[in-house]
């Protein structure tokens, strides 16, 4: 090669940059990579961040939905229970011809239990930094044993769905009794209108006469019906009250109510004199009056005729 080639061939090598590989590949493939990455963990908080918002927010309708039922709920019984509050006589059939037709304007409730399934044994919401942080060590990290509270204290409380479930299932089991019986009280009375008078009114009726015109079994449905919807009724109402003042506390402590703009539940203040005086349960009857009527022991009367709740 003659010297002027070389020099030409230098000059040529000498105008050609050096490759800086990580500079012109890795590092524009890196960035490509973190960006997509970041994107994907961005969308991926900000989904999972929805979801959880939604998932509260489900937790939350749920259970504001069950206080609104139950005030109406409270509210129908409370209205059925002042036309015979009054009510003090022990004898059951005056009981049952004094208590006349009730009248509800109120449907069955249809309430999918299922959308409690949120309520847990214990408290697993709203929970501090700190005491997250304590729980993180105490039970994950040190292995600790979770004190949970035993069945009979789940079950005496309002974390029980089962309890909840009975007093919506026995609420409706109310409203399609009360149809019987009305239909019953209608027909049996308009019977006993024939010996009754201004001067003597169906409920002063002796025995003797309103066996004449009414045939045992039918007497006998009228006063169980009678006794069951007038001791279930005071049950309810009473559970009613004590689901409304309780259970607000137990579904928020399941709730991170910080999802849902630190929203709080519906609390209802009962407080007139017309329900406080509806708390109060109406007097037992004769059992042993009953027994005699309906065809059972006392003992069976009383245990028919009587809710001791879940306490």
């Amino acid at each position: 090669m003659t010297p002027d080639a070389v020099l030409i061939a230098k000059a040529i090598l000498m105008l050609k940059a050096d490759v800086d590989y990580t500079k012109d590949y890795v590092f524009p493939i890196a960035l490509s990579f973190l960006s997509a990455l970041m994107g994907g963990l961005t969308a991926y908080c900000i989904n999972n961040r929805q979801e959880k918002i939604k998932i509260e927010t489900e937790k939350f309708n749920s259970a504001n939905t069950l206080m609104m039922v139950s005030f109406q709920m409270i509210n129908t019984l409370v209205a059925i229970k002042s036309s015979y509050i009054g009510l003090r006589s022990r004898n059951p059939i005056f009981r049952a011809l004094a208590i006349n037709e009730l009248l509800f304007n109120a449907g069955e409730v249809n309430f999918d239990i299922s959308r409690l399934s949120f309520i847990k044994k214990i408290p697993t919401a709203n929970k501090t930094l700190f005491e997250r942080f304590v729980f993180f060590i105490k039970y994950k990290i040190l292995k600790h044993e979770l004190i949970m509270p035993s069945d009979e204290e789940i079950g005496n409380s309002w974390r029980n769905i089962a309890r909840i479930d009975a007093f919506l299932f026995n609420y409706n089991f109310v409203l399609k009794s009360l149809i019987v019986r009305n239909q019953l009280d209608s027909d049996l009375k308009k019977r006993l209108s024939n010996i009754a008078s201004k001067d003597k009114p169906v409920f002063e009726i002796k025995l003797d006469e309103i066996k004449k015109e009414i045939d045992a079994s039918e007497l006998s449905k009228y006063i169980d019906l009678t006794e069951s919807i007038v001791a279930l009724i005071d049950y309810l109402i009473r559970e009613i009250d004590s689901f409304i003042m309780e259970f607000p506390k137990v579904a928020e402590s399941n709730i991170e109510l910080s999802k849902v703009n630190k929203a709080r539940l519906s609390t209802i203040v009962l407080n007139k004199p017309a329900y406080l005086a509806a708390l109060i349960p109406i007097p037992q009857p004769d059992f042993e009056l009953v027994s005699l009527l309906v065809g059972m022991s006392p003992e069976e009367a009383k245990q028919r005729y009587s809710y001791s709740g879940w306490h």
